[in-house]
């Protein structure tokens, strides 16, 4: 059983219409079938019949929160981008988007995580929050109580979406250390322009909040609905289960990292947006608020 056969079963439980009356599946319907699946996926997993954690793929795919790739872009790009505090949540937004992260990967993502030469990031996930190997780990149930939009569960060096590569470069550049310079050495990657210290939970949801009025989106999309949709949109374009899982931090690579690394970036949304071009909308002068 393949990632892409129980892909095609999700999106059919999403556009299923009744041979009679013609109406869609309740949300409860959906779920109460997918409910079934996951437990006979786990069960043929255990069996060797299948990848283990192929059940997630019906989690992503049946999110109530995806939003289509368009919308996705319009958030993305909705930042004023006049003003420095622009430059900085543009540059946030594509990269939390676009290597599906978390609020709090994004709010501890650190300068020396990012080789901006090459084009990866190391992101900590929730091993690196756990005890080393042979110290007593936390039970079973405080690990579930771990949110979806914190961080994905396996530490791992993902590759940078070309675009959100290039937003980096010019905030690096333009934006970030006119913040740190007034306030002291500080490595991280986007501070809080008022302390410049991390910007917390709250921040980080505000700054997606504020693109997504600007662009008129009506829905309540949070950083979970982001991270849900960019496996979504790279499921749908073809990437592979494997390569989408390992992306996310939802389980460890299996095969090679650079052959993962290079279906997802061939197929990546935001792989072949147009490039900012550095100086084209210069920052107006002053400080900006968070």
């Amino acid at each position: 059983l393949t990632a892409e056969e129980v892909a095609e079963y999700g999106r059919y439980l999403g556009t299923y219409e009744g041979l009679h009356t013609g109406a869609p599946l309740t949300r409860k319907g959906i779920e109460g079938r997918a409910s079934h699946v996951r437990r006979f996926l786990r069960f043929l997993a255990s069996k060797g019949e299948a990848r283990e954690g192929i059940e997630e793929i019906l989690g992503i795919i049946l999110s109530r929160t995806i939003i289509p790739v368009s919308e996705a872009a319009a958030i993305v790009e909705g930042p004023d981008t006049t003003m420095p505090v622009g430059i900085r949540d543009r540059a946030m937004l594509e990269v939390m988007y676009g290597c599906g992260m978390g609020w709090r990967e994004t709010s501890e993502l650190r300068v020396g995580d990012v080789d901006m030469e090459r084009g990866w990031m190391r992101l900590g996930g929730l091993a690196a929050a756990q005890p080393p190997s042979g110290a007593a780990r936390p039970p079973r149930e405080e690990k579930r109580r771990w949110r979806r939009d914190e961080a994905g569960e396996f530490a791992r060096e993902v590759p940078i979406p070309a675009t959100a590569r290039a937003w980096m470069g010019r905030y690096l550049e333009e934006v970030r250390l006119s913040i740190v310079g007034e306030r002291g050495a500080s490595d991280v990657f986007f501070p809080d322009f008022a302390k410049g210290t991390s910007l917390d939970r709250a921040a980080v949801y505000q700054r997606l909040k504020n693109a997504r009025e600007r662009t008129g989106v009506r829905k309540n999309v949070g950083v979970a609905a982001m991270r849900d949709s960019v496996g979504a949109h790279l499921v749908g374009a073809g990437v592979r289960w494997e390569a989408v899982r390992w992306f996310l931090g939802l389980g460890p690579a299996s095969g090679s990292v650079e052959e993962h690394a290079r279906e997802v970036l061939e197929r990546h949304p935001r792989a072949r947006a147009a490039r900012p071009l550095p100086g084209a909308e210069r920052p107006r002068a002053g400080t900006a608020r968070p």
